[in-house]
């Protein structure tokens, strides 16, 4: 006869075997011998619950419990059937009971795992998920398990802008699954997003290892690659993405970006059109699109690209839209004005201000927050450089929000000025107004919002007290903005440009350094047997047909004389080139009258082009900013023609700091007059070859701390405004 032991062993192979009626009858057979047989009762409680009886097998483990309070294996199954019979709360209970007997019980935390998850305790669901796989990593079931609730949870994370705890998340989801290419992918973008480029660069690369024809990290990383100037490398990725699926669009798009970067347009408007062959409704390609012909010169056949791209809600393109107002020639104010509202009703509805506890008193140290994309080597930067050298840190503390995370010798100088910095470019807009209203801010100064990588909308969510727009070419359209810095002569009174902010002229608003690393300026006498050189060193996306027919007849009322163009070697490219040569033919100029010089290596090299100048023509309706202030100071005079808004009045700004208000023309035709007048005085030219350079040195421009103590003023003075309004109507705001 069998022992109970034997008995047991038979019926549990029955019942591992599936036959499970014999295992039923031997384990009450055994309970009939020895009533007090633990496993017995426990086997047959767990062999009703597989048998829709749950009821039953809940009670006979529950009993089996009794017999032998010590075994975790009990309580664990107990739970099974608390779970199967919709108990989880005493499910949980049960698998508790079961851990505290047998806290390394693998199984039991991954019951407790689903469980919790149930209930709804997704952090205690991970973190008994993390445990049961940790102490049993052939558990590949509860590792998924655990990935696939972090993966939801930065989801979520991300969706609310909580960038940085969703890599979090990700990062721990990586642990549980280090050989998953999609969680290398997602924590890459996560990366990305939240500026971290190194890692998330590093993150498709080990995508890419583990799945070597993953078109969308090869893409990815060929975008990064591209961003920090690895074209070559950028496009040998973007390659490769597209051998592994020639219709990935965002293959594509990146390629059209990285040919965008090189300055290669005519390859940008190629990739970009195949992008578009592929997903016509695809708003970056219409985006990337429009910036090549931009600087093809065709800025006016990219503006319904732009519209189109705006109207699908794609931001680039709502974006790129109010850039490209300002270089098309056949708008109006009131068109460029009705975009900028288009936007501003789109993107940041209007809100009311939220409570302020900034200290009132007029007069205390104010609390000044820029925030730009542009702190680095950028025309921006350049400009805010001297501004913030000499700010008045007794009375101003400044601090300093980076949106972007490219660094350089400049963004160090800039660092070193302010009394904080912050990095904010992995922020979402409401993350970065929460810091900056965390830091107390009084006022905040938005730089250069509609270009690069700059984040306007911030001001929707009303992050200080005051905000005001700066280097931003004209109104941001949103309501939020009470400011926009100016001066007289880029904004004057009674002009047809109009603003939703309160323009603040000051006495002069472009403040630079003096360029130390600028060769001497143009010579004075003209080489021997050379023909007189007008000259354009502006980006191509200036020179619009208009400007091109305007510079034409100057040519023509100065036989012989050459045109210079030049940007970055740009002008070098065949298509561009085309175009240009076109446009002047059929104006009446040769091709023969025309020098597109190689592109200058650096700065100095750069500056060393205008010594081949002799007289530069400005461009309309976008006039040269930078390039206008080193055409004065390598001693070139500059002819221009100002438009009806600030970004065409720039150079008459500089001309006027310079005291040569007669080289600002009046109408196209006083333009012509004034280029070939100069072409025909050599003496005067000579005389501004000689003195340019010290009338700049000498003038507003250049004496950053003069700059710094008027725009301080502007500060103290909106500051006192707002103040004094708090005060009147007893407001918190």
């Amino acid at each position: 006869m069998a022992t109970i032991a034997e008995a047991l062993a038979l019926a549990l192979d029955h019942h591992l075997g599936g036959r499970l009626e014999a295992a039923e009858t031997l384990y009450g057979r055994i309970l009939d011998a020895d009533p007090a047989q633990p496993d017995a009762r426990h086997l047959l409680g767990v062999l009703a619950g597989q048998t829709g009886r749950a009821a039953l097998g809940i009670d006979l483990i529950g009993q089996a419990m009794a017999l032998r309070p010590d075994a975790a294996d009990y309580p664990s199954n107990l739970g099974s059937l608390f779970d199967a019979n919709a108990e989880p709360q005493r499910a949980a209970a049960a698998y508790r009971r079961a851990l505290a007997l047998r806290p390394d019980f693998a199984t039991a935390w991954a019951r407790l795992g689903a469980t919790r998850h149930r209930l709804g305790d997704g952090d205690g669901a991970i973190a008994a998920l993390t445990r049961a796989a940790a102490l049993d990593p052939s558990d590949g079931a509860s590792a998924g398990r655990a990935v696939l609730l972090l993966r939801r949870r930065a989801l979520g994370e991300r969706e609310a802008g909580r960038l940085a705890d969703a890599r979090g998340l990700l990062r721990r989801a990586l642990t549980l699954a280090p050989h998953s290419a999609d969680l290398r992918f997602e924590a890459a973008q996560l990366a990305y997003a939240t500026g971290d480029r190194r890692a998330a660069e590093a993150g498709f690369r080990r995508t890419l290892a583990l799945a070597p024809e993953r078109a969308d990290a090869w893409a990815n990383a060929a975008a990064l690659l591209d961003e920090r100037g690895a074209v070559a490398a950028a496009l040998t990725g973007g390659r490769r993405a597209l051998v592994a699926d020639p219709t990935l669009v965002a293959a594509w798009i990146n390629r059209s970006a990285a040919f965008l970067g090189m300055g290669r347009h005519a390859a940008a408007v190629a990739a970009a059109r195949r992008a578009l062959a592929l997903d016509p409704a695809c708003g970056p390609a219409l985006s990337n699109l429009a910036s090549g012909l931009r600087s093809l010169g065709a800025v006016t056949a990219g503006l319904p690209l732009l519209r189109r791209g705006a109207r699908l809600g794609n931001y680039d393109s709502e974006r790129g839209l109010l850039s490209a107002i300002l270089y098309d020639p056949t708008l109006d104010e009131e068109a460029r004005f009705a975009e900028a509202l288009a936007f501003a009703h789109r993107r940041a509805p209007s809100v009311a201000a939220p409570p302020f506890r900034n200290d009132p008193t007029p007069d205390r140290r104010l609390r000044i927050g820029y925030l730009s994309s542009d702190f680095h080597d950028h025309p921006i930067a350049r400009n805010m450089e001297s501004i913030l050298a000499n700010h008045d840190h007794a009375a101003f503390e400044i601090a300093l929000y980076s949106s972007d995370s490219r660094s350089d010798a400049m963004t160090e100088r800039l660092r070193g000025w302010a009394d904080l910095w912050h990095p904010v470019d992995g922020l979402s807009e409401a993350a970065i107004a929460e810091r900056i209203r965390g830091d107390g801010v009084d006022l905040l100064v938005m730089l250069g919002g509609r270009f690069d990588a700059n984040r306007p909308l911030v001001a929707a969510h009303r992050p200080a007290p005051l905000l005001v727009s700066a280097h931003d070419g004209g109104t941001s359209g949103l309501a939020g903005v009470d400011a926009l810095l100016t001066d007289r002569i880029l904004a004057p009174r009674g002009g047809p440009e109009r603003f939703t902010e309160r323009p603040f002229r000051l006495p002069g608003f472009y403040s630079f350094p003096v360029p130390l690393d600028a060769p001497p300026p143009h010579p004075v006498e003209l080489a021997a047997g050379r023909p007189l050189v007008f000259g354009s060193l502006n980006n191509p996306a200036k020179v619009n047909d208009a400007v091109l027919a305007l510079w034409a007849r100057a040519l023509i009322a100065v036989p012989g004389a050459r045109l210079l163009l030049r940007y970055k070697g740009q002008f070098l490219e065949p298509t561009l080139q085309r175009h240009v040569v076109g446009v002047l033919a059929g104006c009446g100029v040769g091709a023969d009258r025309l020098l597109f010089p190689d592109g200058a290596t650096d700065r100095r090299h750069h500056l060393a082009i205008y010594h081949d100048i002799d007289i530069a023509l400005d461009s309309f309706p976008f006039s040269g900013a930078t390039t206008s202030f080193e055409a004065l100071w390598m001693g070139v005079p500059l002819v221009t023609l100002p438009g009806t808004n600030m970004m065409g009045r720039v150079s008459a700004a500089h001309l006027k700091a310079v005291g040569a208000p007669e080289l600002i023309a009046r109408d196209a035709d006083e333009f012509v007059a004034i280029a070939a007048d100069l072409a025909a005085a050599p003496d005067r030219r000579a005389l501004y070859h000689a003195s340019l350079r010290q009338r700049l040195a000498a003038s507003p421009t250049l004496n950053g701390p003069l700059r710094a103590r008027q725009i301080e003023r502007a500060y103290r003075a909106l500051w006192r405004r707002w103040v004094a309004t708090r005060l009147r109507f007893g407001r918190e705001d």
